[in-house]
């Protein structure tokens, strides 16, 4: 019987050329293990593939034949059926199935140097230095102050 089991660990980031699954682990065959980009919350087309042998495989490295982009990617166990040595998907090397649904599980990736979740690059300058703004709020507080506190006493006042 074929089987297969995966993890995908934590978020990865890199530069967009390849990934790292920690474990991938194929039965009964030889195998595959894709790299899916996301198609509206579900696998897309393989952007990468890198072959396992049966058994468990660690660290598989995956090199993508197209960059990756920030957010969500799909990890997933193929078999290597027909028995060739290439990878053949869609037109052969079909997922592995564990009860009766593909073995397959989500990555989420980030480019370097983008803030995590995705989204826009880090700014070149982290604009005002708030130390610097409040230096020069609490020095303008001081000053208007004693202004006050010279007005308000006279001497020969009581006070």
């Amino acid at each position: 019987a074929t089987g297969a089991a995966l993890d995908t660990g934590a978020e990865q980031s890199g530069d967009g050329t390849s990934v790292t699954v920690p474990r991938a682990e194929v039965s009964g065959v030889d195998g595959w293990l894709a790299i899916h980009a996301d198609d509206n919350g579900k696998p897309g087309e393989v952007i990468g593939h890198a072959p396992l042998r049966e058994g468990e495989n660690t660290d598989v490295a995956v090199r993508l034949d197209q960059p990756a982009q920030s957010g969500r990617l799909y990890a997933m166990v193929h078999a290597d059926d027909p028995n060739d040595d290439r990878y053949t998907f869609p037109d052969g090397d079909p997922p592995v199935e564990a009860d009766g649904r593909p073995v397959v599980e989500p990555l989420q990736y980030a480019l370097t140097g983008e803030q995590a979740g995705g989204g826009e690059p880090l700014p070149a300058s982290g604009g005002p230095n708030p130390l610097l703004l409040l230096s020069a709020v609490l020095a303008a507080a001081t000053i208007a102050g004693a202004a006050l506190v010279r007005q308000a006493w006279r001497p020969g006042s009581k006070d």
